[in-house]
């Protein structure tokens, strides 16, 4: 194991797995757990609780939060229902919309739109659909 600070005055501890185990400071502190193949199975944070992770699924405090499959998300709402955002992929399979219905109005809204240049660089969002909301987005 052994233990870094980052430019933010973060102390960071890494596994045999090189992967982190626990980040601290500000008085907050994450520790995360890992399987041997290096999945991430567990984080918990002393502001958040605790996240479990089990295939495509996400619990937050022992309640699935989040469903993950091949067209999208669904997301638990506040009233114990879940909402499911689609993601439109092109042929290379970059996500180039996110939609869903809207509970309120029963519409389909677009919740985020990428366009990208030819060569893969992500053009300018449209202000209509807001800020990306996608880290790491061209596949190909």
């Amino acid at each position: 194991m052994n233990a870094r600070t980052d430019r933010m005055g973060m102390n960071l501890s890494y596994n045999h797995l090189n992967l982190p185990q626990q980040v601290r400071g500000a008085g907050n502190t994450i520790t995360y757990l890992y399987d041997a193949g290096g999945t991430k199975l567990r984080k918990t944070a002393n502001t958040t609780g605790q996240r479990d992770y089990a295939g495509g699924i996400e619990y937050q405090n022992g309640v699935i939060e989040l469903i993950h499959t091949a067209e999208g998300v669904a997301y638990r709402n506040a009233n114990g229902t879940y909402s499911y955002r689609y993601n439109l992929t092109d042929h290379l399979g970059n996500v180039r919309a996110t939609i869903y219905r809207n509970p309120n109005t029963n519409a389909v809204e677009v919740l985020q739109r990428d366009d990208y240049y030819p060569f893969g660089l992500h053009k300018s969002p449209n202000s209509v659909y807001g800020n990306n909301k996608y880290l790491y987005q061209p596949a190909g």
